[in-house]
């Protein structure tokens, strides 16, 4: 029934650029989408906040309450925000520094019990690049069935 506040960005750099996208809430908003769409039930807690109360609707996005079924962008509402860093710094320059910032991220020491120190997009690169040196892409079977019935 409420917005999942998705945040994404990317940041380029003289490397893999930092990329980040996700929902800052339990579940992200097509996983509503699509229980909606199903008839599936919601994970326990995921509607509301913790203290059970709405958090509104921000950026003219509709209340799903008042949505039509399915995807209908015009009601969906979003803020994006594209700043250019030529009028801050030199372009080159701020992809070289934000590389090496990534680099010495990359070099500390991660928690105990813990993989790699990662940047926001590395596990994402790390897939692209399997993907492309397997020549194919991983699919879950679900996903597989649905495309078997647009397909159709």
């Amino acid at each position: 029934m409420f917005g999942t506040l998705p945040v994404a960005y990317a940041i380029p750099t003289a490397d893999k650029p930092i990329i980040l996208d996700m929902a800052m809430t339990e579940i992200p908003f097509f996983q509503i989408k699509n229980s909606k769409e199903k008839g599936l039930p919601l994970p326990q807690g995921a509607a509301v906040d913790r203290r059970g109360l709405p958090t509104g609707s921000l950026v003219r996005n509709m209340l799903s309450t008042r949505q039509t079924p399915g995807w209908n962008p015009p009601e969906y509402g979003g803020l994006v925000c594209a700043i250019d860093i030529t009028g801050f710094t030199d372009p080159d320059r701020f992809k070289k520094e934000v590389a090496e910032m990534c680099g010495e991220i990359r070099r500390q020491i991660p928690a105990e019990g813990r993989g790699e120190v990662s940047i926001p997009g590395d596990r994402g690169h790390d897939k692209a690049t399997d993907a492309r040196k397997a020549g194919e892409i991983q699919l879950k079977y679900p996903v597989v069935e649905e495309l078997k019935k647009l397909a159709s």
